[in-house]
């Protein structure tokens, strides 16, 4: 695995050669832009790690130079407080990450790991998508197959980016479709909507991980920032080639029914009536989750919230069904449970 590591103050840059060559990495260095080019047209790097001020070619510029040459490198930005608008053209740009100065070697290690196991993730994606073409099989069946490796390999890439977010997507699917199935859903519906739960913070792997697992609230700029989740979300299940139902809805999970949600703020029958179930399911969990930053809400007090936004926020007969589970013994289940069925028009009918 090697590490080009860029930036215009020497200090910095040796600091972080030393604690990846220390934890077994492959580490050069280059004192900006222009020089990080010319090295990168005589050897492939898995990773960079670059500043985002400096002399001549910014990070930006090199991100998006970096990006037209090889898309699966993993452009990791190195930062002071990251403004928001240049946070969010760098994630844009398709940076990886974040990395706040002053750098701590536990948070480069934990996010190279991550990048490590991003670039796993995607050579298993360009495997399937090969033999998609090449294996003679039903297309649906392989299909399949590609759907519960995306599943379990998100699942991992989650428990190292985000530790609550794997959990909560799991817990969010499993209410979903408990909901949905009250709601008269068929079965292959209720596997989409399921399905769709677990990964609907997806965009959340593109948010910084020093954002996501900050153990004090957020501020009104990371907020800003972890709202643009679903937009990443939405190009992340795009580029898996997932059905557009379940892009949509990713992007939606947000919205809310008089037009007060995000990104786009669509409001009523805009919004697809399977994202309203998603989104009940999302707000419950979330209440009677813990934050690192607070304790879980009642069971009482999660009630009141959704009984007051019934018919305001959320669709009223979604949040009765919702009401009616939490109010007779439901309780949030980690675990996965999937049966897609192969031949489902409602999963592979794009």
């Amino acid at each position: 695995m090697k590490i080009m590591v860029v930036d215009d103050e020497k200090s910095i840059r040796n600091t972080i050669s030393e604690f990846l060559n220390r934890d077994g990495y492959v580490v050069e260095t280059a004192e900006d832009g222009n020089a990080a080019l010319k090295l990168l047209e005589k050897e492939y790097f898995d990773i960079i790690i670059t500043d985002i001020i400096m002399p001549r070619i910014s990070g930006i510029e090199l991100l998006k130079r970096i990006y037209k040459l090889y898309e699966d490198i993993q452009v990791i930005i190195i930062t002071g407080m990251p403004r928001l608008d240049i946070a969010i053209q760098a994630i844009k740009e398709n940076a990886f990450d974040f990395l706040i100065k002053p750098i701590k070697k536990d948070d480069l290690l934990n996010i190279i790991r991550h990048a490590v196991y991003m670039k796993a993730f995607l050579k298993i994606k360009q495997y399937l998508d090969f033999n998609i073409q090449v294996v003679n099989q039903r297309k649906n069946n392989i299909q399949y197959k590609i759907f519960e490796k995306a599943v379990s390999s998100i699942f991992a890439l989650f428990e190292l980016h985000d530790t609550y977010s794997a959990g909560h997507q799991r817990r969010v699917g499993n209410l979903a479709a408990e909901i949905a199935k009250m709601l008269g859903f068929s079965n292959n519906e209720i596997n989409l909507i399921r399905f769709t739960g677990y990964i609907h913070d997806i965009g959340k792997l593109k948010i910084p991980s020093v954002i996501l697992n900050k153990p004090s609230a957020l501020n009104i700029l990371e907020r800003q920032l972890v709202q643009i989740h679903s937009y990443c979300g939405y190009k992340l299940t795009k580029v898996l080639d997932l059905p557009s139902r379940v892009s949509e809805i990713v992007l939606e999970h947000h919205e809310r029914l008089d037009g007060s949600g995000y990104p786009r703020g669509i409001r009523g029958e805009k919004i697809r009536y399977e994202t309203n179930i998603l989104m009940i399911a999302d707000i419950a969990e979330a209440m009677l989750s813990s934050r690192p930053y607070r304790k879980p809400y009642s069971l009482n007090e999660t009630l009141a919230e959704i009984k007051k936004n019934a018919d305001v926020h959320y669709k009223k007969e979604v949040s009765e069904a919702c009401i009616y589970l939490l109010q007779n013994g439901y309780q949030l289940e980690d675990c996965y449970v999937l049966n897609i069925n192969p031949d489902s028009e409602c999963f592979f009918n794009k």
